[in-house]
């Protein structure tokens, strides 16, 4: 059995979760949501898993470099799959329709390079995700309009996760002064998403489709200058968010000694899914674990046997 959660996401209506582990497979699970119960609880089960056989379809890869390709987000409705594939010239941003298959998104180089996509819009138009701009140092949030444009949404070290249906609303992290913050960004300008007291760091990694909940992840970590987000063995006490307007909302029910990084929510808010790890440990590694939140209550995802 694979005990390496890497990605979880949630159908919009909540009631599937699919995990991708580490080592490429993907596991169905029907989400059985358990009732709440009287205060904080942690269960374990296996409750939920599909027997069925999955099909896949391959999407095949943009032409150039080594056939590789990587899906990383989908429409509500599953008509289109964003992601990025590997050319001559690095990492290019792809969109697959199953009437017009896999193309290449965004305008020629060297205007953006080695682009990584984040989500998509519920009409396909609209992509968010992350990017090196010519003339820019860093990778930064980036979002594709058109099928052949792109424009930066924040500033310098940055990524964009998610976005609303109508392709409004864009949410992810960018780094100021030495603290990663998740933002939520509008054709108004970028709001800072702050984090609850006794939290120091913050990201967005989701939001709903009318764009009106946001999903994040509170955490710290040793305040060096060298720190990464992806240095997942230094977080600590992540715990799951929701931004709702103005408020912060630290969802409930989390059993400390673990971080708990969200991934996903249905379109009500009643429902989150994520991964969690032991402190000390990788987000990726030995000891993570997919889990379903409803209500103050937590469900560990256990692997198939």
């Amino acid at each position: 059995a694979d005990r390496k959660g890497e990605r979880v996401e949630l159908t919009a209506d909540g009631s599937r979760l699919l995990v991708r582990t580490s080592d490429r497979r993907i596991i169905v699970h029907d989400a059985e949501i358990p009732q709440p119960a009287e205060g904080p609880a942690v269960t374990a089960g296996d409750r939920g898993h599909s027997d069925q056989t999955l099909q896949f379809q391959g999407l095949g890869d943009l032409p150039g470099g080594k056939f590789r390709s990587h899906a990383m987000g989908m429409s509500s409705d599953g008509r289109f799959v964003v992601g990025h594939s590997q050319t001559a010239h690095g990492y290019d941003l792809f969109r697959w329709s199953e009437s017009d298959g896999i193309q290449r998104v965004g305008p020629p180089r060297p205007k953006v390079a080695n682009t990584e996509a984040g989500s998509v819009s519920d009409d396909g138009k609209v992509i968010c995700g992350i990017g090196a701009m010519a003339g820019h140092k860093d990778y930064s949030a980036l979002l594709w309009p058109t099928a052949d444009s792109v424009v930066r949404i924040a500033p310098r070290r940055s990524a964009a996760q998610d976005i609303s249906a109508d392709g409004t609303i864009v949410v992810g992290r960018q780094r100021i002064d030495e603290i990663w913050t998740a933002f939520r960004w509008t054709a108004d300008g970028i709001q800072q998403l702050p984090p609850a007291p006794g939290h120091r760091h913050t990201e967005a990694g989701a939001v709903t489709r009318d764009g009106a909940l946001v999903l994040g992840t509170m955490f710290n970590h040793p305040d060096t200058p060298s720190f990464q987000y992806a240095d997942f063995r230094r977080w600590q006490s992540a715990q799951p968010v929701i931004w709702e307007g103005e408020e912060t909302r630290p969802l409930p029910g989390f059993e400390p000694g673990f971080n708990w990084n969200a991934t996903d929510l249905s379109d009500d808010g009643k429902i989150v899914t994520g991964v969690r790890w032991p402190h000390g440990e990788h987000r990726n590694g030995i000891g993570s674990q997919a889990f379903l939140w409803h209500a103050g209550q937590v469900t560990l995802l256990e692997p198939l046997s």
